[in-house]
């Protein structure tokens, strides 16, 4: 066997360290990652891919912690989770770590955790979060809890990154008015207030029902629940459990599963194709050269911005363009 049919080999044994290498490697891309893509992919597509997103302060790993505990205690399932952490724009680096608030999962010989930062992308997800998601599932975890960085319009990517989106909300901080007003509640297939017992909690729930009251949901179609939580206290926790299979038995029982899995694949696929183009192109000295000589023509006024950009973007040649 070939070193990366080996490591495979001893992560799907369950080897603690393999995994780990496993997961750096896809994660950091190059020629080993393609080599364990290729082991991987016929064993991907069976986990259950959970995103908890929400804003800063709302409970998010918390909740986490709790959520892995239980669905780790029940049948003795191998759980994954993926912290996406904000990164400094400088060093690529993690600014925030959610590892160091989930520290008492370490010990869990069922649960494995992965920090991840956003590498100055959007969208809450790092570019790697879907194919650590994916190494995961090859190696046997499921579910898999995906923590994003906050809420915002480009967390929407979220909804096509997991089945089953979990979007908490905080009393008191106007969030839940914020959020309805973005259309972000389109995203979540749960709805959690955390924080039960702060002031305004209930408020904040009956406002929120109200507006999914609003909606349409169509015959079959699954019925987003409102659920109160005390994620550090516990208290609450073993009903979002139970939704979230629910849920994913919704999602198996109408195709939808296989549909998201598909637009989770789109995205990803998407996602890798334009990072791999923008690097050959940054690193293509004769269109670094022209941009730069451009640039140089804007300081000095002799064109402008667009004029700038199209003449760059008529470098680029596209399938189907030219003769």
């Amino acid at each position: 066997m070939s070193t990366s049919e080996e490591l495979f080999a001893r992560a799907q044994a369950g080897d603690q360290a393999s995994i780990g290498r496993v997961l750096t490697l896809v994660e950091q891309g190059g020629p080993r990652r393609d080599e364990l893509l290729r082991l991987l992919s016929p064993h991907t597509g069976r986990a259950h891919r959970i995103g908890v997103a929400g804003p800063p302060g709302a409970g998010k790993s918390t909740l986490i912690n709790q959520l892995a505990r239980r669905f780790a205690a029940r049948d003795d399932a191998q759980v994954g989770v993926v912290a996406v952490d904000p990164s400094s724009p400088q060093t690529g680096g993690a600014l925030l770590g959610d590892r160091v608030r989930m520290s008492e999962l370490e010990s869990h010989d069922r649960i494995f955790i992965r920090s991840l930062s956003t590498r100055g992308q959007t969208g809450g997800l790092s570019l790697a979060t879907g194919l650590v998601a994916d190494a995961m599932d090859a190696l046997g975890f499921d579910p898999i809890l995906m923590e994003t960085v906050g809420v915002g319009q480009a967390e929407l990517d979220v909804m096509r990154k997991a089945h089953s989106v979990a979007l908490l909300l905080l009393p008191g901080t106007g969030d839940g008015v914020q959020l309805m007003k973005a259309g972000l509640l389109e995203v979540a297939d749960i709805l959690v207030v955390n924080k039960a017992d702060r002031d305004g909690a209930k408020e904040l729930g009956v406002l929120v029902e109200s507006e999914l009251h609003s909606r349409a949901v169509v015959d079959g179609g699954w019925a987003t629940p409102v659920l109160m939580t005390c994620a550090y206290r516990g208290e609450g926790v073993d009903e979002v459990v139970e939704v979230m299979r629910q849920h994913r038995t919704w999602l198996e029982t109408s195709g939808e599963f296989e549909a998201r899995t598909r637009a989770s694949i789109e995205l990803q696929l998407r996602q890798l194709v334009e990072h791999a183009l923008l690097a050959r192109l940054w690193h293509d000295d004769g269109f670094g050269s022209v941009l730069r000589d451009h640039a140089a023509d804007v300081a000095a006024h002799r064109t402008d911005l667009a004029a700038a950009v199209h003449a760059l973007s008529d470098r680029i040649s596209l399938p189907g363009e030219g003769s």
